[in-house]
């Protein structure tokens, strides 16, 4: 900081300081002037403002600039004010106020009163208190009646009492203001109507629709308006509805009910239980169950159970009160004789395994249940009723699942296209011929087979109306001019490989599984389990022609004999072709000069026409010749598993040589002749049978 020095002034010794100047004398009248200007101007330019106030005695105020109150008017400048308006009991009034130049306003206002205090008193009947009422204002709000004094604008004021079991009611009320209090009353009218209530005798509950009404007759019942439902409950009497129609204030007096005696209750049980009631001759239930009796009547009783004695009773009901039976049933029994193989089979009566395994039982007499199984086997279930003095006798013998699935089997089957095929379960026989057997060809290996899957066979051979289906171009042809083209000729002309083509197709219109795999013109594939169609196998071929009575293998279609013993005996070379055919059957005539219509002549012990006769037939098996190809024995033989040519099976309508009439014969090829057809096959497809 910087200090600045002070000069001191010089020091004169008694030297005396110049005397001061007189003051100078200041003009005040100008603003005295101003003053009194300014009242002048504001009485100029100031406008009157007149107030007029209901009531009277409001006080009136303004502010937001100068005003001069004269009376009831305002010298007032133009601006913009606020008017105040206040008197004791009215509402305070406050609004703004715009003076324009050359415009005094005039103001009439009134001031509205202030609310008033109503207290609302609500009563019923008999001057009672209705606490709970409400009170529902114009505006919709809904108020308690016990919730004090009810602030209300002064006037008329439209109000709803209501209270629960009374008649709404409507009034207008004039609400005096300026806080003063009043009070109003107001009396509701009932909604129930009173019923007089009397029973004989007294002391019954009273229900109504359904609830407890707190009440014993005799009694007066309060009730709201509409149908109602009364009962009237008195223990040892049966209860009693009523049906009443009630209106507003509109009591009742009703006519005094009698209530009758109540059913007595029979509360019935049984060992065991579920045996059958009748009460009086009439169906009632089963035990356990409750009767209903009627007081001091007679009854007559009977229970009844299969395989018991029955109960039978009579007696009087008492006059009230539950009665309980407790009944215990003796049986009844009757006896069973029962066998069962296999003996180590499990037994079970009523599905309870029973370590007695007879013969004899005493049962019951009633149905009862009879359960033997085995593992590996079908099981037997039967319900037989024993009867007491009648013996009775059961035999069972269990199947094995092979035996029953044989059992189930169906005798005959038709095909997608018509044909029937019949079943066939096999068995053991000699295949081929023997070496001492005349006409006997080296290929004709004798063997010992046993077929033992069970399948079908069709009873005819494929005809030209069926195949055609399949192929409708396939043409049989004719031979020296007789066709070979009738419908119901055999087809003829197909190739190994057509017929393998008609067994798939044939499967795939029923939806089974085909048995053959084609790629092209080739077989690729053969499906043993598969069951669809297919050609038969040689064995089954063999046994199907060979077998049909169950004796010897016959040599012929006809039997043992060296030709057929009279004409018609099947469709063979004959002598009406002798000038065609280099051989054919001396004096024999079938009436056909080539193929004939399938199952013109008889059938064999199985039902099947033409195993010999009318069209040789294509075989499932690769051709073989030998032994070692062949095997000396064999199960369900299926052949050699490849080869070029297919074996043929079966004389034709020209064949008349001793050697291919036999049944032992077999041919081979590729290609179709004109004698040359086949039949269908399938292996048995089994039901389902449960161990």
């Amino acid at each position: 900081m910087t200090t600045e020095p002070i000069a001191p002034s010089p020091y004169v010794p008694g030297a005396a300081p110049p005397p001061p100047e007189p003051p100078r004398r200041r003009r005040r009248w100008p603003w005295f002037a101003a003053l009194l200007l300014l009242p002048l101007a504001f009485v100029f330019l100031a406008q009157g403002l007149t107030v007029q106030v209901t009531p009277r005695e409001a006080t009136v105020s303004l502010s937001g600039g100068p005003y001069f109150p004269l009376a009831d008017r305002y010298l007032v400048l133009p601006g913009t004010y606020t008017l105040r308006a206040t008197a004791p009991g009215y509402e305070p009034y406050r609004q703004p106020l715009l003076v324009e130049a050359g415009s005094p306003p005039q103001v009439r206002l009134t001031l509205q009163p202030a609310a008033g205090e109503v207290t609302i008193a609500v009563q019923g009947v008999s001057g009672t208190a209705l606490a709970d009422a409400e009170i529902e204002l114009a505006d919709g709000q809904v108020l308690r009646a016990d919730g004090g004094p009810l602030t209300l604008p002064a006037g008329p004021q439209a109000l709803t009492v209501r209270a629960k079991d009374y008649e709404p009611q409507r009034l207008t009320l004039t609400v005096a203001g300026r806080g003063r209090a009043q009070t109003a009353l107001v009396q509701l009218e009932r909604r129930w109507a009173e019923l007089a209530l009397e029973t004989d005798p007294d002391g019954a509950e009273i229900w109504i629709d359904g609830e407890p009404a707190g009440r014993q007759t005799p009694t007066r019942l309060p009730v709201l308006p509409g149908p109602h439902t009364l009962e009237f409950r008195l223990d040892g009497y049966s209860p009693r509805r009523l049906a009443v129609l009630t209106a507003s204030r509109q009591d009742q007096t009703l006519e005094p009910l009698t209530l009758a005696p109540a059913p007595v209750q029979l509360r019935l049980t049984s060992e065991p239980a579920g045996a059958a009631v009748t009460l009086n001759g009439r169906p009632v239930g089963a035990t356990p169950l409750t009767l209903a009796l009627a007081p001091q009547a007679p009854y007559r009783l009977e229970v009844l159970k299969a395989g018991y004695g029955p109960h039978r009773e009579a007696g009087t009901a008492p006059a009230r009160g539950t009665v309980t039976r407790e009944l215990v049933l003796e049986p009844e029994l009757g006896e069973l004789r029962l066998s069962f193989a296999p003996a180590d089979a499990t037994l079970r009566i009523d599905g309870m395994p029973s370590a007695d395994t007879g013969p004899l039982f005493q049962l019951p007499a009633r149905p009862v249940t009879i359960e033997v199984s085995k593992p590996g086997y079908v099981p037997f279930k039967r319900t037989v009723t024993p009867r007491p003095g009648f013996p009775q006798a059961l035999e069972v013998s269990l199947l094995t699942i092979a035996e029953a699935r044989r059992a189930a089997m169906k005798p005959t089957l038709t095909a997608p296209d018509g044909q029937t095929l019949q079943l066939l379960k096999g068995g053991a026989f000699t295949m081929g011929a023997s070496r001492r057997e005349p006409g006997r060809r080296a290929n004709e290996v004798l063997r010992e087979v046993t077929v033992t899957r069970p399948f079908y066979l069709g009873i005819h051979e494929v005809t030209n109306a069926q195949f055609q289906r399949f192929d409708p171009k396939h043409r049989s042809g004719d031979f020296e001019g007789t066709t070979l083209e009738e419908p119901e000729y055999p087809v003829v002309s197909v190739r190994w490989l057509d017929a393998v083509r008609y067994c798939n197709w044939l499967s795939d219109q029923e939806g089974l599984p085909r048995v053959y795999t084609l790629e092209g013109d080739e077989v690729t594939g053969f499906d043993p389990d598969a069951t669809g169609y297919r050609l038969p196998t040689e064995a089954e071929w063999a046994f199907a022609a060979r077998m049909d009575e169950g004796g010897p293998p016959r040599r012929f279609p006809w039997g043992d004999s060296r030709s057929p013993e009279a004409n018609r005996q099947g469709n063979y070379a004959d002598d009406t072709v002798r000038h065609l055919l280099a051989r054919t059957i001396p004096g024999y005539l079938d009436g056909h000069l080539a193929t004939a219509p399938v199952g013109t002549f008889k059938a064999n012990g199985f039902g099947l026409f033409d195993l010999g006769g009318n069209v040789a037939e294509w075989i499932n098996d690769f051709y073989g010749a030998t032994e070692e190809v062949l095997g000396a024995k064999g199960q369900d033989p299926l052949g050699p598993g490849r080869g070029r040519y297919h074996v043929i099976r079966g004389s034709s309508w020209m064949h008349g040589q001793l050697v291919d009439l036999r049944l032992a014969f077999r041919d081979y090829g590729e290609d179709g002749r004109q004698d040359l057809g086949f039949r269908i096959a399938r292996w048995f497809e089994p039901q389902e049978v449960t161990p």
